[in-house]
């Protein structure tokens, strides 16, 4: 499938599996840009590859949980130790992604309510998501919450007329947009500590609506 987006770690989103559509979501009223808009606040500042994964893990809502009470059960489990053992687990591999990221499973997991609205959302309306992340984005460069920094550097993509961005995760077709100003945040590279880092300055602004 093909979403008009510029969130990209180089000049893709991360490719993240299709998940089976276990909602049935097929059918219901397209949900209003606002209400998109106030979905997707907690996490449109994310980096580009924590937020692919977080929205693809959002359409399991029950493996979160699990993975959320997994994790409980095995504290001792770091680093290696803790990928070998959760690839093991029957789950999604963008559910298994988040397993070194404890705070954002459980940030995910005490809320099913929006987990599961989100998910149902990026199902039935991937491109409209997108659409808002890249408006919550500019509002929070607009009000000097959304920054380069030492972890974090933010880039701005203007597409004259009309412009295509794409993100290919398998198959699919292309979607057009209106040209307009796209946001993407990306994570210079560096060290596993550098990268959570880059992660939780992220996050905090991404909670002020």
């Amino acid at each position: 499938m093909v979403v008009a987006v510029a969130i990209v770690p180089g000049d893709t989103l991360l490719s993240t599996p299709s998940p089976l559509p276990s909602q049935s979501s097929a059918q219901a009223p397209k949900i209003p840009p606002d209400q998109l808009d106030s979905l997707v606040a907690p996490i449109a500042l994310y980096p580009d590859p924590l937020l692919a994964q977080t929205l693809a893990a959002s359409t399991y809502p029950l493996e979160l949980i699990r993975l959320q009470q997994w994790l409980l059960k095995n504290p001792g489990l770091k680093d290696q130790a803790l990928a070998d053992a959760v690839a093991k687990q029957p789950w999604d591999p963008s559910i298994q992604a988040l397993a070194g990221l404890p705070d954002v499973v459980k940030r995910l997991a005490d809320d099913i309510p929006w987990t599961t609205d989100l998910g149902n959302a990026f199902l039935a309306q991937q491109g409209d998501v997108m659409d808002a992340v890249q408006r919550m984005r500019e509002k929070a460069q607009d009000n000097g919450n959304l920054k380069s920094g030492e972890q974090q550097r933010v880039e701005t993509k203007v597409i004259e007329n009309k412009g295509i961005a794409t993100v290919r995760p398998q198959t699919g077709l292309a979607a057009q947009r209106e040209a307009t100003r796209l946001l993407t945040v990306r994570l210079v590279p560096g060290n596993s500590l550098a990268v959570k880092a880059a992660i939780w300055q992220a996050i905090g602004p991404a909670t002020d609506g």
